[in-house]
C-alpha cells in the first residue's frame, strides 16, 4: 500500500505547499477502494483545524479503482492535447489532460466515460483553465478562470461537436484532520476544491447540454502527491433535463467494513422524469427488479420521503416536497443508484 504511514490526530497542523517540484509524475498510481456514493461530501466543513468525519463510511465489496498518471500520447484522446505534459486516469470515471510548468498547473480538458459506449471530450483549444499557481496553499486566494473549447459526446462520431464555453474555481478551502473507520486519523491534511460548468448548443441536435463538475481532493503531500481521497460528481443536463449525472467517492485507505454484495447500479438503469418536476415524477426501468426501493433525500443527507416500493413504472407525488434539489437513491438487493432531481 503505498500510504503505508499512519499518522494520529492531535500532532500539530503544518502548511502543506503545492509546488511544481511535489506534482504527481507520470508514472506514480494508487489503487483506491470504492466507497459508498450516497455519502456526503461535507462541503460546509471547512478552514484551519478542519475535521472531516468520514467515521461511518463503507466500502463497496471488492470494488478499486487504479488512479495513474500517464503520458498523454499514449492515450486514445491524446491528440487532441498536444501541449499536456501529463494526464491523470482514474478507472472507470474518466481522464483529465494538464500542462505544468514551474508557475502553473493548467487543465486542457477531460474526457468523461458516459457509457461502456460512449465517452463525452472535451478539450479547451481556445482558453485553458488555470487550477494552480505556484506555490498554492490554504490561504492562497481562489482560482477562478474562463474555459473555450469544444464538447464531443461520441469522440468516434467527430461530428457530434459543438463550441463549449464557461467558468471554473479552484480554492483550497479547507486544512486538517481527515477521519476514516477503524481509528484512522490523518493530520495535516489539505482540501483541494474544483468546481467548474460549460455549457455547449449542439446546432445538429438543436439541443443545450450543460456539464456541471465538483471534486474535492484530500491531500497528504507528506506522503504521496496523489490524492488519499476523493469526492467527486459530474451532472450533464439537455435542455434542463438530467441526462447523466454520476458521483464517485475513493480512498486510499482500505476501510476493512465493506458492505457485503452492495455495489454501484448504473444510473441508466433507472429513467426518472420529468426533471425538473412540479408534482409528479416517474420511475421506469427495464430491469424487473423484485423489492426495489426508493427514498428521496435533500443535499444534506436529511430524508424528505420516506422509503418505498418501486413497482412497474412508479409515479410519485412529490407536491408536498419544498422547492429545490434533492437526490433520489434506488435501492435493489444488487446495489444502488444516485439520481438528483429537481423539485420546482
Amino acid at each position: 500500500m503505498l500510504f503505508s504511514v499512519i499518522c494520529f490526530a492531535g500532532l500539530s497542523v503544518r502548511a502543506q505547499v503545492f509546488t511544481h517540484s511535489n506534482e504527481p509524475m507520470v508514472g506514480q498510481s494508487v489503487t483506491m477502494y470504492v466507497c459508498d456514493t450516497n455519502a456526503m461530501n461535507l462541503s460546509n466543513v471547512t478552514g484551519s483545524g478542519a475535521v472531516w468525519d468520514y467515521t461511518n463510511l463503507t466500502q463497496y465489496q471488492g470494488q478499486t479503482a487504479l488512479v495513474s498518471v500517464v503520458d498523454p500520447t499514449s492515450t486514445m484522446y491524446g491528440t487532441f492535447f498536444p501541449t499536456a505534459t501529463k494526464a491523470i486516469n482514474i478507472e472507470g470515471v474518466g481522464m483529465s489532460y494538464i500542462a505544468t510548468d514551474l508557475t502553473t498547473r493548467t487543465s486542457l480538458g477531460y474526457a468523461l466515460a458516459i457509457d461502456p459506449t460512449m465517452d463525452a471530450l472535451v478539450y479547451f483549444d481556445n482558453d485553458d483553465q488555470t487550477i494552480m499557481n505556484y506555490p498554492y496553499s490554504f490561504g492562497s486566494s481562489p482560482i477562478s478562470d474562463n474555459f473555450a473549447g469544444t464538447l464531443v459526446f461520441d469522440p468516434s462520431n467527430i461530428a457530434l461537436n459543438d463550441v463549449f464555453t464557461g467558468d471554473g474555481v479552484s480554492t483550497i478551502d479547507g486544512q486538517g484532520t481527515l477521519n476514516l473507520p477503524n481509528g484512522v486519523s490523518i493530520p495535516n491534511v489539505t482540501r483541494v476544491k474544483v468546481t467548474d460548468q460549460g455549457t455547449c448548443f449542439f446546432a445538429l441536435l438543436l439541443q443545450t447540454v450543460v456539464v456541471t463538475r465538483e471534486q474535492y481532493e484530500y491531500y497528504d503531500l507528506a506522503n504521496s502527491a496523489l490524492p488519499i481521497f476523493t469526492h467527486a460528481k459530474v451532472d450533464i443536463t439537455l435542455d434542463g433535463s438530467s441526462a447523466f449525472s454520476a458521483t464517485k467517492v475513493l480512498s486510499a485507505y482500505d476501510l476493512g467494513n465493506s458492505n457485503a454484495g452492495l455495489s454501484e447500479l448504473k444510473t441508466q438503469d433507472y429513467l426518472v422524469y420529468p426533471n425538473p418536476a412540479n408534482d409528479i415524477i416517474t420511475i421506469q426501468s427495464a430491469l424487473n427488479e423484485e423489492n426495489a426501493t426508493a427514498k428521496i433525500v435533500d443535499l444534506n443527507g436529511k430524508i424528505v420521503m420516506p422509503e418505498f416500493k418501486l413497482v412497474d413504472n412508479n409515479s410519485i407525488n412529490v407536491e408536498s416536497i419544498q422547492s429545490g434539489s434533492y437526490i433520489m437513491i434506488i435501492s435493489t438487493k444488487d446495489g444502488v443508484s444516485h439520481h438528483n432531481v429537481t423539485i420546482k
